[in-house]
């Protein structure tokens, strides 16, 4: 049964998208900001549970992956600092809440890394008692401006230096230099861009963990299951579009519809139990949850490309709900971890996937 805060976040996202559509100033290049700008004049920013978080990114997701997309990588820097052993979260939490401060989480290169498919781009060195930081990151999203809470790994640069740390970096430093936003596919008002660091000095204090592997270990099911928020919500949006043209459709099409829409059900479900069990410190298998997060992708990719099929040319319009589905459904497999990622860790366990 939806609680209060469920009523309120379903509420304040329909406001949000009512007024969007009805102003026809607004654009997509500033709807992630302003969107979690929305959210978090109500106070549902930071949502009481994984749950609450998962539900709220999914609601967004119906209506547009990419300020889901934004939306979960500020709630991952709020879960990323409510980790840190230091006085990080209440250092950031207040802006990351209002929000006056965007959060980024920088860390695709922390995922291959610990797949053995790259090296971190960030280098650390010592310096009294600061660190020093050198390199540059590919791919980090919600730069909309230069406050932004970026969490990120560094390596040492002394080859025989300590462990890889995972450390919060302000924006705001003069050091840290944010790329113009990419000309992106669909996920343009993400903001998403490089991020080069020239000497970054930040104190200690900004450690969120020097255990790479067990910080990730606690991490990575909370990332993966909020990531299936925004693949379900958009199987969600394109399984109710889709049903519009069923009373024209082929029984071989109604009988994909009808799977997928109890798939996305079950794996809704699936999700929501595994994130109960972290609410409530038990760990679901990580397989398991690689699995979920891989075929949420699956599914919702799945149910964009029957919308397509159901709703004919209607749906080849570029400015049709159907196009646009279209075009954020090519992000999800390459969304890190990727697909080839998430098939290849299932691999090295001997788990098949059961691909859609």
């Amino acid at each position: 049964m939806p609680n209060d805060h469920d009523r309120t976040s379903a509420a304040a996202i329909r406001l949000f998208f009512d007024q969007r559509a009805a102003d026809s100033a607004g654009g997509d290049r500033h709807g992630s900001s302003d969107l979690l700008r929305h959210l978090g004049a109500r106070g549902l920013i930071d949502a009481p549970t994984l749950r609450a978080t998962f539900d709220l990114i999914r609601g967004v997701a119906r209506a547009d992956l990419a300020a889901a997309f934004s939306l979960w990588s500020h709630a991952m820097v709020l879960e990323c600092l409510r980790a840190a052993p230091t006085a990080l979260l209440a250092e950031h939490a207040t802006r990351l809440r209002q929000p006056t401060a965007w959060g980024s989480t920088a860390m695709a290169p922390t995922i291959k890394y610990l797949a053995g498919l790259g090296d971190l781009p960030v280098t650390y060195r010592r310096h009294d008692v600061t660190l020093v930081l050198d390199g540059r990151i590919p791919w980090a999203s919600n730069l909309f401006d230069d406050n932004v809470v970026l969490v990120l790994t560094a390596r040492s640069a002394d080859p025989a230096g300590g462990d890889p740390l995972v450390l919060a970096v302000d924006g705001r430093d003069p050091t840290v230099r944010l790329g113009a936003p990419l000309p992106l596919l669909a996920l343009e008002s993400t903001a998403s861009s490089t991020v080069e660091l020239d000497g970054t000095r930040i104190p200690s204090g900004a450690v969120i963990s020097d255990d790479l592997t067990g910080y990730m270990r606690a991490m990575k099911p909370r990332l993966l299951l909020l990531q299936t928020a925004y693949c379900l919500g958009l199987a969600d949006a394109a399984i109710t579009a889709g049903a519009e043209g069923l009373h024209r459709a082929a029984p071989t099409h109604l009988t994909e519809h009808s799977t997928l829409a109890a798939t996305t059900a079950t794996l809704t479900e699936t999700v929501r139990t595994a994130l109960d069990a972290l609410d409530n410190s038990r760990n679901p298998p990580i397989s398991d949850i690689v699995r979920t997060r891989l075929h949420a992708a699956q599914v919702a990719g799945a149910a964009v490309a029957l919308e397509v099929r159901l709703a004919g040319g209607a749906g080849f319009l570029a400015t049709s709900p159907t196009a646009r589905r279209h075009r954020e459904a090519a992000f999800l497999p390459i969304q890190t971890p990727t697909e080839s990622q998430l098939f290849l860790e299932l691999g090295r366990e001997g788990i098949g996937t059961g691909r859609l």
